[in-house]
């Protein structure tokens, strides 16, 4: 019992630590494929003491090896776990390059929202929806919910939140008919509801752009400079025989 409280005492004392844990979000460069075009955001955290390093990222089942699936909406979507080693790697092989952006938070704050990103894995797979649980509105999701308590002062919104989220999405993807098809054929009717700003922050470099500007009880949330982890440039991807018209024919003549 004595050996018990001891080390219940000592993971009390390693708790309290400022370095117990970093959480910080993680930014991947846009690429050519329609998946990952805007980019991608996750968050990660560090327990050196504990020697964990995970990232946490929102994934969906692979487009390309699914693609009906996804077409007629019965692709899924999950909050995952990832070394990030294992992550560096995969971002490191397909010449994109990834920045991280650390959080200044009080420990308490931390772990909570390590609790939150655990019950989110823990929940299991859901529809793919990019309006309601992409990668940019995930990390945000938890975030907020890890900081409703707190005293939290976002940026002034610009005219671009006025916008509906399809259009945001549109206005992103203008270089992309793939992008463009799914945004206005795919995406439900709710992606043209009114909703306030903070349900709209869809690309993960508004992401970045809205948590460098963000304070929380009077401290700005990222103090300190981006930091690269990955060093590189994408090449572009062949965009191969299915381009959406053809898509749009195949449907139409199963229908």
């Amino acid at each position: 019992e004595a050996e018990a409280k001891a080390k219940a005492d000592s993971i009390d004392r390693v708790a309290l630590d400022e370095d117990f844990i970093k959480v910080s979000l993680v930014f991947a460069e846009p690429s050519e494929v329609i998946y990952s075009m805007a980019g991608h955001a996750l968050l990660r955290l560090q327990s050196p003491s504990n020697g964990l390093d995970i990232c946490y990222t929102e994934e969906a089942e692979d487009m390309e090896d699914e693609t009906l699936r996804f077409l007629t909406g019965r692709l899924q979507m999950r909050m995952v776990p990832v070394p990030t080693s294992l992550f560096l790697e995969q971002y490191a092989s397909a010449g994109r390059a990834v920045w991280q952006y650390t959080f200044r938070l009080p420990n308490e704050l931390e772990n909570y929202l390590w609790q939150i990103l655990d019950q989110r894995v823990a929940s299991g797979s859901a529809p793919y929806d990019f309006f309601a649980r992409g990668c940019a509105c995930s990390c945000f999701q938890v975030i907020q919910e890890a900081l409703a308590q707190q005293d939290v002062v976002f940026p002034e919104w610009g005219s671009e939140y006025e916008r509906t989220a399809r259009e945001i999405a549109r206005d992103a993807s203008e270089a992309s008919p793939w992008a463009q098809f799914c945004w206005m054929t795919l995406a439900g009717s709710g992606a043209d509801a009114l909703s306030p700003p903070e349900e709209k922050v869809l690309l993960p470099e508004d992401l970045v752009r809205v948590l460098q500007g963000t304070k929380v009880n009077g401290q700005k949330l990222i103090t300190e400079a981006p930091v690269m982890l990955v060093d590189g440039m994408s090449s572009p991807t062949p965009s191969g025989f299915f381009t959406p018209m053809v898509v749009a024919l195949i449907i139409l003549a199963l229908v």
